[in-house]
């Protein structure tokens, strides 16, 4: 099972930068969540959004960086993504070993699960909302690290 990242919302109606939503990773059969726990690991998901995209972006390029941990906003949820010989990375939840990926895989899924969450209009923060920007700016430059996929 290839690597999968999912962002959800928790609330309905007008979506604001600092609700609260839970990120979901699923890897080689396995799968782990910030939903449903105790004590609650819900995240700022927009603002989560923004850390994934941002920090995969620094860690990837930055060839002395071996580690990067991805912490939900408001949350205690973490990941922790390590560099390893071939241009892989490994990713794990507290103890719990995900797999290892290529750093193109990692790339891709991160920026799959947000262009997923957004290509739902409900999900689109106004303009006006503070976090609007930083998500956007982090999407354009997340693009500019990511490079897309082989054709087929």
């Amino acid at each position: 099972m290839p690597l999968k990242f999912t962002f959800s919302r928790r609330e309905d109606g007008e979506p604001n930068g600092f609700e609260l939503g839970d990120l979901s990773v699923e890897a080689n059969g396995s799968a782990v969540t910030s939903a449903g726990r105790t004590p609650d690991q819900g995240m700022m998901i927009y603002l989560a959004m923004v850390e994934l995209l941002d920090g995969l972006s620094r860690f990837v390029r930055d060839p002395k960086r071996r580690k990067h941990e991805f912490v939900g906003p408001d949350s205690s949820f973490t990941l922790a993504f390590n560099k390893q010989p071939g241009s892989k990375i490994g990713l794990s939840h507290g103890s719990r070993q995900m797999g290892t990926f290529s750093e193109q895989e990692v790339l891709n899924a991160a920026g799959d699960a947000v262009m997923t969450f957004l290509a739902d209009p409900s999900r689109i923060l106004p303009r006006s909302d503070s976090a609007h920007g930083d998500l956007d700016a982090a999407v354009q430059q997340f693009r500019g690290v990511s490079r897309p996929r082989p054709p087929g």
